[in-house]
């Protein structure tokens, strides 16, 4: 496997690529100044089970969209997936595990931003949320 840090960087140009190249005006005036300054912090990978299922929505994708979802793929054993809820806060474990998030750009990203927020997340099909 590739190196966490070029994983981690290739993510970050197909995400830039993929604002600059989607055609949406107002993601092309967001696309300089989301990638300007970015200091890095070193985010220890962690996995998550819904990680796994990730490649069944690639049918689902816009054409635009395939290049940065394989960059993703190749990059999602690197990255720092989470829950926003627990156990305690009364949800099942099977739902825990049927979904997740990760930040790429923000406050707890890879790359540091305080005005900006950039991440994937994964709700499996079939997932209920409940009230």
């Amino acid at each position: 496997m590739e190196n966490i840090l070029v994983l981690q960087d290739k993510l970050l140009s197909a995400i830039k690529d993929f604002t600059k190249d989607y055609g949406n005006a107002a993601l092309h005036s967001l696309s300089k100044p989301l990638f300007e300054n970015l200091d890095r912090i070193e985010v220890s990978p962690r996995h998550h089970p819904a990680i796994n299922s990730l490649s069944e929505m690639e049918h689902l994708l816009l054409p635009e969209a395939r290049s940065l979802f394989q960059t993703l793929m190749d990059a999602s054993l690197v990255l720092a997936w989470r829950n926003s809820y627990s156990i305690e806060d009364g949800f099942g474990q099977e739902y825990l595990d049927r979904y997740a998030w990760c930040d790429i750009i923000g406050p707890h990203g890879v790359f540091i931003s305080h005005q900006y927020r950039i991440g994937f997340g994964y709700w499996r099909k079939g997932l209920f949320y409940p009230a």
